[in-house]
This record gives C-alpha cells, structure tokens and sequence, in this order.
C-alpha cells in the first residue's frame, strides 16, 4: 500500500479523501481537483487495469449573477466491476464533498451508448436521490439532483 500511496500522491492535485476497508482489502478514495474540474478515483491493490472513476467539470448558472460555480456536471462514470459498491461509492463521496462546497446541483446526460443499461441507471441514481427523465424514444435522458 506504501507504494500505491505514494503513485497516488505524485500528482500535486491528488488527496487521499477516504479510506475504505473492504473485506481482505483497503480503498483509497482519490479526489483529483482542479479550478474547473473535480474527479473521484477508486485506487486499490486489487484494481489493475481500470480504476473505477467520475469526472465532473464546475460550472456557473448563468441564470446566477454568482461568479462562483454552481453546479457539477457529470462528464464521464467509468465502473468497471458491477455490483460491488464501487459506483456508489464514487457517488456518496461526490455528493458529500459538493455539499461540503455549496454547489447548488449536480446534472448529468445519459448517453444513447448505455440505453440497454437504463433500468439500472435510473434505480442507480434514484437511490441517491437524482431526478431521472428519459426523452420519448428512451435513448437518452438527463438527471439532477438538488442539493
């Protein structure tokens, strides 16, 4: 683990945000942030090839006479092994760290390419508490969650 710490921190935009224990194994949970963007990684001995992952980008409601961000847009969620936790997860920590930043909303697009998958998209986001809609065809669809 000293060694994947280190490769973690080599980055000066790296921090550990939270260890997990996990049965026989330990994650680290990695923000990566940025003055527009704010990722979350899953790191862990077990995890070789692709690291589980979500890249979202700040942005301004231009609705808003703030010149803060506003709001985090979902850009990319990469999970490669289902049903084990790792989407939710990435999911929790991001939801806590924006609250903790008061960013106002997080919005996403669900893309034509993961129409087979969105019965499991939208229980997936509905647990924590997303706002799900689909355009007529169900090939695509947006969500939001108001924090």
């Amino acid at each position: 683990y000293l060694e994947l710490t280190h490769r973690i921190l080599q980055y000066s935009c790296n921090s550990i945000f939270q260890i997990v224990r996990k049965e026989d194994s330990i994650i680290f949970v990695v923000k990566e942030e940025d003055s527009k963007t704010l990722s979350f990684f899953l790191y862990s001995l077990e995890y070789q090839r692709l690291v589980p992952r979500i890249y979202t980008t700040k942005c301004i409601n231009h609705q808003s006479e703030l010149s803060r961000y506003t709001y985090l847009h979902i850009d990319d969620f990469l999970v490669t092994e289902q049903n084990i936790g790792n989407g939710g997860l990435l999911m929790e920590n991001l939801i806590k760290y924006a609250k903790s930043q008061g960013f106002k909303y997080i919005f996403g697009k669900l893309s034509p390419v993961d129409k087979d998958h969105f019965d499991k998209l939208d229980y997936f986001y509905k647990k924590y508490g997303f706002e799900v809609s689909f355009n007529s065809n169900r090939d695509s669809g947006c969500i939001k969650l108001k924090l």
